[in-house]
């Protein structure tokens, strides 16, 4: 007799176990042994279908399963660090007194200053949970910062590098595509589904939705394949079960239009059709980065341009995309040369 949270299961080389309940949901999970498989426990009456059982419907992924890349991991963590000293090196001044400097002089500077880095540790702290108002609220305090350098007698081109922050913040944020980080704030937590293709002889591994739809312009998921999500009585067609029917539908109208502009290369050379507005975007600011303002920007348009056109194959511009990032990369290290020595200039 198995102990309490230990499970049986039979697989094509017969009876197996005990195993923990764990180890047997990533067997199922993991595509080892099919849904159909007949699982049984201490208490139950008879053997049942692993499908059924909600042990194993609930994602072993749990809080994983949502997955931000390194960049933007560490990102969140240095904002929230270099803010939070920040606040302090404020609250120090607003206790001890302001040095003699110009930009301190008004008794209002270190106090806002601090707030606004207090409120940037909450917004980190937002968006490592997964809240996109966190990106919003950081917005709102750049702009603020930018107003406060502008009062205080900041030079107008110094003051304006604030501006960069989150305008490279919401490029990381967009990184992936259908998986970005910006996707999943809006949509919460994915729902996987398994796919099992005509003719194989098991499913393939838990998939996001996002992943599986993508499956279908590029007919790697058919209609009469089988998909099946915790929560569904059983396997299904995927032309019979939503949001797929509908991704099947669209399939087959847009293969009854006419070709659109934007396949045709010629139209594609000649006008800006079928082209990421991102791309287009990143283009023409790469062309005004030999002012470098405009650089940092031409360097962002174009990481989210490419992006999306690697997860949207109907989608065109990569061309631009490049030379935005390359004339971005070295308008923006021009800029910050320019920065760096007006900062170490000395007076006459």
């Amino acid at each position: 007799m198995p102990g309490p949270g230990s499970w049986h299961y039979i697989a094509s080389e017969g009876q197996q176990g005990p195993v923990a309940e764990a180890t047997l949901s990533q067997l199922v999970w993991s595509g080892t042994i099919p849904w159909h498989s007949l699982v049984w426990t201490q208490g139950m009456t008879a053997w049942v279908p692993a499908s059924t059982v909600p042990a194993f419907t609930a994602s072993p992924l749990g809080a994983d399963a949502k997955r931000r890349h390194g960049c933007l991991t560490a990102w969140l963590v240095l904002m929230a660090a270099g803010n939070t000293l920040t606040a302090l090196v404020y609250a120090d001044l607003t206790v001890v007194g302001l040095p003699q400097v110009p930009a301190f002089r008004e008794a209002w500077t270190a106090p806002v200053l601090g707030a606004l880095g207090v409120a940037n540790v909450v917004f980190a702290i937002a968006l490592l949970r997964w809240k996109r108002w966190g990106f919003y609220g950081f917005a709102a305090t750049t702009v603020a910062a930018f107003c406060v350098n502008i009062t205080i007698g900041l030079n107008p081109l110094l003051a304006a590098t604030v501006l960069i922050a989150p305008a490279l913040l919401y490029a990381l944020l967009m990184v992936g595509g259908d998986q970005s980080a910006w996707r999943l704030m809006s949509e919460g937590e994915p729902l996987y589904w398994h796919v099992q293709a005509a003719g194989s002889q098991s499913p393939a591994r838990p998939m996001p939705e996002p992943e599986v739809m993508g499956w279908v312009p590029t007919g790697r998921l058919r209609p009469y394949d089988l998909v099946w999500s915790p929560g569904m009585p059983h396997w299904s067609p995927a032309g019979q079960v939503q949001p797929f029917a509908a991704a099947f539908a669209g399939t087959r109208t847009a293969s009854a239009t006419p070709a659109r502009m934007g396949d045709d290369p010629l139209l594609r050379a000649l006008l800006p059709v079928g082209r990421s507005g991102w791309a287009i975007a990143s283009g023409y600011l790469g062309l005004f980065s030999v002012l470098l303002l405009p650089a940092p920007f031409a360097l962002v348009t174009g990481v989210v341009a490419i992006s999306v056109i690697r997860h949207n194959p109907a989608k065109h511009g990569m061309g631009r995309a490049i030379f935005g990032i390359v004339m971005g990369v070295l308008g923006t290290a021009a800029l910050c040369a320019l920065l760096w020595f007006s900062g170490h200039q000395q007076p006459i």
